[in-house]
């Protein structure tokens, strides 16, 4: 699509823009799932977890994501693994800070012993995402282990193999279903190999981290849930406590669509009091703070639901001296919904299509028009088949709502997708599908009679205009074909936008046109020929005293000769004594008795013009008339005027006895 181009207009108006502030208040309902998610986490329990992660720094990690996760709406699960499952968690909806340390820590007490069968570990995963998640979630499995598939103990191959055949069912399934596997390899003693971890994530869209300390684990964990739930985290401080005891940090936090802010301190210290300050001035209490407060080993999160948008601030009471490490997260309840009018996803070249994406915040109430100008909105164009990007423009805000406006010039499918920023926080509506399908041209009449007049004496041309028998909607110009015809290709033929008929041999007959679009789409005209012959009265008036001899004669000779040919006939030329043999040749005659050397060039020694095909009322055999005679392989031991051509037959005739010279002739009737 190199001249598809995106052009912004304001082109909405005030009924429009009402329509688009009810879409909000019944959107908000179905905002809810917004940052809700099916996860299943896959934990390594092998013996040499013991070595690589003695601390069990992995289960510090994944109560981060846990903290971070929104206190309703997720759907959590866990298997943790070795050879086998030691351990497994149903998924079910994960809510408030209690049932997330429960989780925590009935996974703790798993055993760490044994060898490392990756393939079980995530079918289980997989199969209980199948049979438990919520369908109206997207889904993802993280996935941590310190090696590969390991079976030391499996002599005879028969595990490793079940191992893998779960593997790729695995992969299977959750490319089917849409569960990126994002995994994490813990290197810590460099002997595990990264390669299988790094297969999984990349056949399911997933991602593949590489550590070398279990350490390490709580920023991976940390990035993959920004990428699964499509947040940011942001350093608030990364400094030290003053001189005076008191580090006073300020922060903002978006006016619009955050659900929650996670406050995330990595570094704890006893004698630090954190006390923190809404946009009003109004601190949290201690308890207030402890009821939304995760506390692990090396960080905390405190989660603050429903904040009110503006300057906060976080005020540190400690040492001088001391490391203050604050980040945030907010988790968003945005989305953002685009729609096309005309409605696809079916247009045609050179369509307009106006593409109108509107943003939901969550709420009960849709953003004003001052939100619209200030959080950009971008449209993106891409090609279905490889998600090629084709265009992308910054969309205008037009009151509550964006709008943009393509125009579609080449066949194709493609898909529009509508991306918001909003103070950091950005959201890709889902994808709007617009397919470019090229129509089939239209017959203006799909039969057409033509009446053509044939004279008795001399040769004359009859033409029919056929340019504009066909139209079509995308392409100026259609061509046209003939597909099926009745007559020989020099009785009727197109030449110059032209049908023509050589009156000469013209007769009743049948003529299909195939009109085509430069895509190759196609429709078919039939073209019914019927033939006047005015020569009757030319022979009334000169042959007067024969009419009724001549009437009768003429009569006669039309009923012999007059049968059109119902079906092609090939013919070879040959001679054995100078080893020629000559391309098969396929013809159909139009009707009567057809001489030879119309249609061919070389004759084997058969005189070509002495000799001619005749078509008879039967519709599975014709003659050959010969002026002075032929042998045949038809079984006659002397020359013959009149040969048979049976059909599906081959025969061969020749002037020698011996039939080493002549035509080998095989008719094929359209009706066998």
């Amino acid at each position: 699509m190199s001249r598809m181009k995106a052009r912004i207009y304001c082109l909405i108006m005030s009924v429009v823009m009402a329509a688009n502030i009810g879409m909000f208040s019944s959107r908000a309902e179905e905002n809810t799932s917004a940052n809700r998610f099916n996860v299943v986490f896959v934990i390594d329990a092998s013996g040499s977890m013991n070595n690589t992660d003695s601390a069990k720094w992995r289960f510090e990690a994944m109560d981060l994501f846990l903290g971070l996760a929104t206190d309703e709406g997720n759907r959590i699960g866990a298997v943790v693994f070795n050879d086998g499952i030691v351990m497994k968690q149903d998924i079910r909806e994960i809510s408030g800070k209690q049932m997330k340390e429960a989780l925590s820590q009935g996974l703790r007490t798993a055993e760490t012993k044994g060898d490392t069968d990756i393939g079980s570990a995530i079918l289980t995963a997989a199969k209980m995402l199948d049979e438990s998640r919520d369908a109206a979630l997207p889904s993802a499995i993280i996935l941590l282990s310190d090696g590969n598939t390991d079976l030391p103990e499996d002599t005879t191959g028969e595990m490793l193999q079940q191992s893998e055949t779960s593997k790729r069912d695995a992969i299977a399934r959750a490319r089917q279903n849409g569960y990126p596997i994002y995994t994490i390899c813990l290197n810590a003693n460099s002997t595990a190999n990264p390669a299988e971890l790094s297969d999984i994530a990349n056949a399911t869209a997933g991602q593949f981290v590489e550590v070398g300390k279990a350490e390490d684990l709580k920023e991976v964990f940390a990035k993959f849930y920004n990428m699964i739930y499509s947040t940011e985290t942001v350093n608030i401080t990364d400094g030290l406590i003053p001189e005076n005891g008191l580090l006073e940090i300020p922060f903002h936090v978006p006016s619009a669509g955050v659900e929650e802010v996670n406050i995330i301190i990595s570094t704890l210290s006893p004698s630090a009091v954190y006390t923190i300050f809404q946009p009003s001035g109004i601190a949290y209490t201690r308890d207030e703070l402890g009821g939304m407060t995760i506390q692990a080993k090396t960080f905390a999160v405190i989660k603050i639901p429903s904040p009110p948008g503006g300057e906060w601030k976080i005020m540190v009471n400690g040492i001088p001296g001391d490391a203050v490490k604050i980040d945030m997260v907010c988790n968003s309840s945005f989305s953002v919904k685009a729609s096309t009018a005309p409605a696809g996803p079916g247009y045609q070249i050179g369509s307009s299509v106006k593409i109108t994406a509107v943003i939901d915040a969550g709420g009960d109430s849709p953003l004003d028009d001052e939100a619209y100008n200030t959080y950009p909105a971008v449209l993106t164009i891409r090609r279905n088949q490889d998600d090629s990007e084709v265009t992308s423009t910054a969309m205008t805000a037009q009151g509550n709502c964006y709008v943009a406006e393509v125009i579609l010039d080449e066949f194709g499918s493609y898909y529009g997708e509508v991306t918001v920023s909003l103070e950091g926080m950005e959201r890709t509506s889902e994808r709007v599908i617009m397919n470019l399908e090229n129509t089939r041209p239209m017959a203006k009449q799909s039969a057409i009679k033509w009446k053509i007049k044939k004279m008795p004496f001399g040769k004359a041309t009859e033409q029919y205009d056929i340019s504009d028998l066909a139209e079509d909607a995308e392409d100026g110009n259609v061509t046209y074909s003939i597909s099926s015809s009745d007559y020989g290709g020099d009785t009727v033929y197109l030449e110059d936008g032209t049908l023509n008929a050589d009156t000469s041999h013209i007769a009743n007959g049948r003529v299909v046109l195939t009109a085509s679009d430069s895509q190759g789409e196609s429709c078919d005209i039939t073209v019914s020929i019927t033939v006047m012959n005015i020569g009757g009265i030319l022979f009334t008036i000169l042959f007067a005293v024969l009419a009724l001899i001549g009437i009768s004669a003429l009569i006669a000779v039309l009923k012999k000769n007059g049968q059109v040919f119902k079906g092609d006939i090939m013919v070879i030329a040959f001679d054995n004594n100078t080893g020629m043999m000559d391309v098969p040749q396929t013809i159909r005659p139009g009707k009567g008795k057809v001489p030879l050397a119309r249609y061919l060039t070389e004759g084997g020694g058969v005189d070509l013009k002495q000799n001619a095909f005749m078509a008879d009322k039967g519709t599975g055999y014709i003659w050959l008339i010969s002026k002075s005679g032929l042998y045949s392989s038809n079984g006659q031991e002397q020359k013959q005027k009149k040969i048979r051509l049976t059909g599906g037959m081959e025969v061969t005739i020749s002037r020698n006895r011996d039939l080493d010279c002549g035509l080998q002739i095989t008719y094929m009737p359209d009706e066998m």
